[in-house]
């Protein structure tokens, strides 16, 4: 009886269907190397517009949901590091803090900001409703090394990139020899 008991409840708890958002950050920030291989755009920017958005929500048995939000934050952009930014504007996503890794900017502050696209997760409950999120988009968190320290860290990417393009100049002529 014991073996059926604990047979059951293996296969419940294994068939519960379920998402998790929260946070880890393994191993702390990142170097200025790693941040500028493992993130998709970089800049200096100033938080102009706040935006919270519905980014999930799972039906439970009782009828109700639990919906799950971010916040949506436009930077007018200032200078940029790493990627391509057409206009002088830039749409940020972020948790809300309290678990999921999310940075609380504030309005009329400036940041140096790492992001990386991210896309979001399938979930046919949301396909009627319309979303204030595109499917692909920017994404940061407290892993990351954004920051309000601008000195300080525009100290340590010009040192990155002078140093990059410093080899960089040295492989090229290399090769032309």
């Amino acid at each position: 009886m014991k073996i059926i008991n604990l047979i059951f409840g293996l296969i419940v708890i294994t068939s519960i269907n379920y998402k998790s958002y929260a946070c880890t950050c393994i191993g702390g920030k990142r170097t200025i190397k790693k941040a500028f291989k493992h993130n998709d755009i970089i800049f200096y920017g100033k938080v102009i517009y706040k935006e919270k958005v519905l980014f999930d929500f799972i039906p439970t048995s009782r009828g109700d949901t639990i919906k799950f939000y971010k916040d949506k934050y436009t930077f007018m952009i200032k200078k940029v590091f790493k990627g391509k930014i057409k206009c002088s504007t830039i749409e940020i996503v972020t948790g809300k803090g309290h678990g999921d890794c999310g940075i609380s900017f504030k309005l009329g502050k400036n940041y140096i900001v790492y992001s990386h696209w991210e896309k979001l997760p399938f979930n046919p409950y949301l396909l009627k409703q319309k979303r204030k999120l595109k499917e692909k988009y920017l994404d940061t968190n407290i892993c990351t090394r954004t920051t309000m320290k601008i000195r300080e860290e525009l100290d340590k990417i010009n040192k990155y990139l002078a140093h990059r393009s410093w080899i960089y100049y040295l492989f090229r002529r290399k090769n032309r020899e």
